[in-house]
């Protein structure tokens, strides 16, 4: 519910981390929440995905929601 600089920092560094062993980074957060306007303000969706449910997530990457 609430990220500051430190934790924008780490989410930034982390991708970039991923990235480098071709591996990618996705968040999920609640759409319209502080968090959610915040790393809009900060553009983060230019460098990680942003998606707005784990089951939207686990989709994107061709997983399952535990499910079956």
């Amino acid at each position: 519910s609430y990220i500051d600089s430190s934790g924008i920092s780490l989410i930034f560094d982390a991708a970039a981390r991923l990235r480098n062993r071709r591996q990618e980074l996705r968040l999920v957060v609640t759409p319209k929440s502080f968090v959610d306007e915040v790393l809009a303000a900060v553009s983060m969706e230019e460098s990680v995905a942003i998606d707005p449910a784990l089951e939207d997530a686990l989709r994107a990457v061709g997983g399952s929601d535990g499910g079956g």
